[in-house]
């Protein structure tokens, strides 16, 4: 297949490696031009595993990019993909698989927004592969999944869409009844935004920090009952819509099979993966770091991750005590006003992935869109 990547960060790196390994036209569409077959390397994780392969195009030209691909997957973040979709409609000229990774951030309400049916739409509800780089734009450390979902737009292609994921990606890939089972999978919009609450809570601007905690290894109790809360409010969500199967959505506790504060932490804090991922923070001066307020933890799993949450809790008519505590501490670093104290939506609420900016506010209008 002839597929574009679009990112060349941590998990865009590691799909154009692991497609260009499988034998397929590659290019990559990132801000840098570095030009056909370029050498790239990845790294299995907690192995001496090196393997040498070549990416067809590196360029930042986006109709050189997508000229006559049969897919494009999409990895930037979710601020950035109404801006891309936008940019890149004028290119395609024939249609496409076009996928979001992952795929929630409210990806399906921005492309169904803008394309016309002649395309088809994937997302994933988790990243395929734990992926960080090596050196930028030539290696990345990579170890896959066991298996991710996937939710197709429109469904009646969604078995056929998920065995050429699973193919390209080498590792299993399981169809989902329903988009909302990728939208509302508890992964980062809970556990980012619990771990970065419970870090920094008693943060203030004369407040610093002489070290930079790892952001998993250094789990604590407090950050397990923040997330542990969050997935609870989230699974009274879930099963306020009993008009959607949404049957496939693991709790949290289940999927990393912890269902109190304790194993929770342990658990989090033994992924060997994720051991060297370091927290969300800025040097100020020497040995001096404060929160980094500009980092996708807050950019992005705040406005298009857990106010998502929110937004459907509001649909939902579910109180949500402990998204709106970390909501209200995180919006007053980001200048925003996304909720009042009273919980309500701000005047900031709709600059963000929420289904009301999209014109869903009631629980028909989101039984209308998910079963169309």
């Amino acid at each position: 297949m002839k597929i574009c990547i679009v990112g060349f960060g941590n998990i865009g790196s590691a799909i154009a490696g692991m497609l260009s390994l499988g034998g397929h036209d590659v290019r990559v569409f990132t801000s840098v031009h570095l030009g056909k077959n370029c050498p790239f390397r990845l790294n299995e994780m907690d192995s001496a595993k090196e393997i040498q392969t070549s990416i067809d195009l590196i360029t930042d030209d986006l109709g050189v990019a997508v000229e006559d691909v049969d897919m494009i997957i999409v990895t930037y973040p979710s601020f950035m993909l109404e801006s891309f979709v936008k940019m890149v409609s004028g290119f395609l000229t024939k249609p496409v698989l076009f996928g979001v990774v992952p795929g929630s951030g409210g990806a399906e309400y921005i492309t169904k927004q803008l394309f016309t049916q002649k395309h088809v739409f994937f997302g994933l509800d988790r990243v395929p592969y734990i992926a960080r780089l090596i050196e930028k734009n030539h290696s990345v450390e990579f170890s896959k999944k066991e298996s991710v979902n996937v939710a197709v737009i429109p469904k009646k292609e969604t078995v056929a869409v998920a065995k050429i994921l699973e193919d390209l990606l080498q590792l299993p890939v399981h169809p989902l009844n329903n988009y909302l089972e990728v939208s509302l999978t508890p992964s980062n919009a809970i556990l980012h935004t619990s771990r970065i609450y419970s870090m920094f809570k008693e943060y203030n601007s004369n407040i610093t920090y002489s070290r930079v905690p790892y952001f998993y290894r250094d789990w604590t109790l407090d950050s397990s009952e923040s997330l542990i809360a969050l997935d609870k409010e989230l699974r009274t969500i879930i099963l306020a819509m009993p008009d959607l199967e949404l049957s496939t959505i693991k709790t949290i506790r289940e999927h990393y099979e912890s269902p109190t504060v304790e194993t929770m932490t342990n658990k989090i804090k033994s992924i060997s993966s994720f051991k060297n991922i370091l927290s969300p923070m800025k040097k100020v001066s020497n040995q001096t770091f404060v929160p980094d307020f500009a980092s996708r933890y807050f950019t992005e799993d705040l406005p298009f991750g857990l106010l998502i949450i929110k937004g459907f809790g509001l649909i939902t008519g579910t109180a949500t005590p402990e998204a709106d505590k970390i909501i209200l501490w995180s919006q007053k670093w980001l200048n925003k006003e996304y909720l009042t104290e009273e919980g309500a939506p701000g005047c900031d609420f709709l600059d963000s992935g929420v289904p009301q900016a999209y014109g869903i506010k009631t629980l028909e209008e989101t039984y209308h869109f998910y079963k169309s």
